[in-house]
């Protein structure tokens, strides 16, 4: 398995964790403004919704491109 963010698993939390100098998911869900049993749920392996993607986005300022590449959008 690869180290690359778009095949590691929770590599959009991973990176918010590394970037934003987060200790844990606890922190993440108070950055993102997001109750932490769903920071839980994406742990466990739940899609990243576009709710969560615009909360992210919107806490961030990162690109959709960068966004993609960590959490690709669900398929429809």
């Amino acid at each position: 398995m690869s180290n690359t963010p778009s095949t590691r698993k929770n590599a959009l939390l991973d990176t918010l964790k590394s970037e934003y100098q987060l200790v844990n998911d606890a922190q993440v869900a108070r950055f993102l403004d997001m109750q932490a049993p769903v920071i839980s749920r994406m742990r466990a392996g739940a899609p990243v919704s576009d709710f969560i993607r615009v909360r992210v986005m919107r806490s961030t300022n990162w690109p959709i491109t960068k966004l993609d590449e960590l959490a690709p959008p669900l398929e429809k």
